[in-house]
C-alpha cells in the first residue's frame, strides 16, 4: 500500500508538471505566433498587389508615353506627341514618376479589395502615398499604407512598402530624350538607330498620318506581364 500511495503521488506529480509546462507555453508563445502571422499575411498580400499594380502602371504609362491618361497635345489614338509645332515637349522625368505615383495610387485599391478576404480580422485603413524613382535599370516604389489590423485584445500597424520593377526605363527615357536633342525637326534617323543600337533596343516607325510618325521604343531586356516593354510617343514632322 506504501509503495502504490508513492506511485500514485509521482504520476499526480508528473501530470501537475505537464500541465503547467503548456500552460506556460501557450501563454508566451501563442500571441507571439499569431502577430506575426496576422502581420506577415497582410504585408504580404498588400505587397504583391503593389507588384501588380505598379507593373500594371509601368505598362501602361508606356504604351501612353509616360502618362496615366494621354494629355491634350496627343493623336485621335491617345498616343502623346512629343515634338509639335517646332516644339519640344516630351514630359520630363519626373512628370512621368509622378504619373506612375498617380496610378497607384488610384488603383491599389481595386486589387486589396477593402480586405474582404481577411474576415477573421478587424483591418483599417488610410491614405496611400507613393513615392516613385525612375533609375536606369529598375523602378522603385516606395508605398506608405497605413493598415490598422485587430483581433480581440491585439492590435497590429504596417505602412511601409517598397517593391523595384526590373525595368530600364530610365535608359529608355534618356535615348529618346537624346534623339529629341539631336534634331531641330524632333526626329533624327541616325541618331535614333545609332542609341537604339548602343542600349540594344529595337525601334519601330509608324506612319501615323502625312504629318505624323509613331515612334515605338521595344525593350526584349525587360519584360512586364511577360511581355517585351514598350515605350510609345508621336512626333510632327
Amino acid at each position: 500500500m506504501k509503495k502504490g500511495g508513492q506511485v500514485t503521488i509521482f504520476i499526480i506529480l508528473a501530470i501537475l508538471i505537464v500541465a503547467i509546462a503548456l500552460v506556460i507555453f501557450l501563454i508566451i508563445k501563442a500571441p507571439e505566433n499569431t502577430s506575426k502571422l496576422n502581420s506577415d499575411l497582410v504585408y504580404n498580400f498588400v505587397d504583391e498587389c503593389i507588384r501588380e499594380i505598379g507593373d500594371n502602371a509601368v505598362s501602361q504609362i508606356g504604351q501612353n508615353g509616360g502618362y496615366y491618361f494621354p494629355p491634350s497635345t496627343s493623336t485621335n489614338s491617345g498616343i502623346p506627341y512629343y515634338y509639335l509645332n517646332k516644339k519640344n515637349i516630351m514630359p520630363s522625368k519626373e512628370g512621368i514618376e509622378s504619373q506612375i505615383s498617380l496610378f497607384i495610387r488610384a488603383n491599389l485599391f481595386y486589387c486589396t479589395k477593402n480586405f474582404v478576404d481577411f474576415k477573421s480580422y478587424n483591418i483599417s485603413q488610410g491614405d496611400i502615398s507613393v513615392k516613385t524613382t525612375i533609375l536606369n535599370d529598375k523602378v522603385v516604389l516606395k508605398v506608405t499604407y497605413p493598415i490598422t489590423i485587430s483581433r480581440g485584445n491585439e492590435v497590429l500597424v504596417i505602412k511601409d512598402f517598397q517593391e523595384e520593377i526590373p525595368l530600364r526605363l530610365g535608359l529608355i527615357y534618356d535615348s529618346v530624350s537624346e534623339v529629341l536633342n539631336s534634331s531641330q525637326q524632333g526626329i533624327c534617323m541616325s541618331c535614333l538607330y545609332d542609341i537604339a543600337q548602343k542600349n540594344d533596343f529595337y525601334v519601330e516607325m509608324l506612319d501615323y498620318n502625312k504629318n505624323t510618325i509613331i515612334i515605338i521604343f521595344r525593350d526584349k531586356n525587360s519584360r512586364i506581364n511577360e511581355e517585351d516593354y514598350e515605350y510609345v510617343y508621336a512626333v510632327e514632322i
